[in-house]
């Protein structure tokens, strides 16, 4: 019947099955076969119409939204390649070798001139101190911990002269009271302490363990 109405709407009729040019009037409405060939041609032609739309605009929302997803993607594989490029010239090349440092760096390392000599060095000919200091508190203070770096003194002991430890300014680096230290660890507030003097005025500086009579 929608067929029917609008050839009696005189409205042009464009399909294959049809005459482009009727135009059906009261007077001449279709009827029988010739109305059914009608309709089932403009359904048909109605129909591929839609369809031919729907997928137009299916591909052109397709290639829009598509258009956004290749630019993303084309940025993510720009960064990537920048990420790369900058990591080249920026990591260190023996980075990772052996973990996750610079495996040049033990090279490196080793390279340096050596400093300290060891307290085993120093004992082979300082005896009589360490006879002293292997029974007092300080037994396990390496020598250099207090002296300094004493490589050059060991290797030629004419080329460099120990200069003996300031002990008022040394002993409190370590034994200045402080809360973050073990409570069994010697510790003392300087200035109340000693009143300026230096430690060595009563304690040894190799057993500074004092007694009853004073320096033991």
């Amino acid at each position: 019947m929608v067929w029917r109405a609008i050839c009696v709407l005189r409205v042009r009729c464009v399909t294959s099955a049809c005459d482009s040019t009727h135009i059906q009037t009261p007077e001449m409405l279709l009827y029988g076969e010739a109305y059914e060939k009608c309709s089932k041609s403009h359904l048909t032609a109605s129909r591929n119409l839609l369809a031919g739309s729907l997928r137009g605009y299916g591909f052109m929302s397709f290639f829009k939204d598509a258009k956004h997803l290749f630019v993303f993607a084309g940025l993510f594989v720009l960064a990537f390649l920048v990420f790369l490029v900058v990591r080249h010239y920026v990591v260190p090349k023996s980075f990772g070798e052996y973990g996750h440092y610079r495996g040049a760096s033990i090279g490196e390392i080793a390279a340096r001139p050596i400093k300290f000599a060891g307290h085993q060095a120093c004992e082979s000919c300082h005896s009589d101190v360490l006879d002293v200091k292997s029974k007092g508190k300080h037994a396990h203070v390496n020598c250099e911990a207090c002296h300094g770096a004493l490589e050059k003194h060991a290797d030629d002991p004419s080329a460099m002269t120990p200069v003996l430890p300031d002990t008022a300014v040394l002993c409190a680096r370590c034994h200045t009271a402080s809360a973050a230290k073990p409570k069994g660890f010697p510790q003392v507030v300087p200035a109340d302490h000693s009143t300026g003097l230096p430690c060595e005025t009563c304690h040894k500086p190799h057993s500074p363990a004092m007694d009853a009579g004073g320096a033991k």
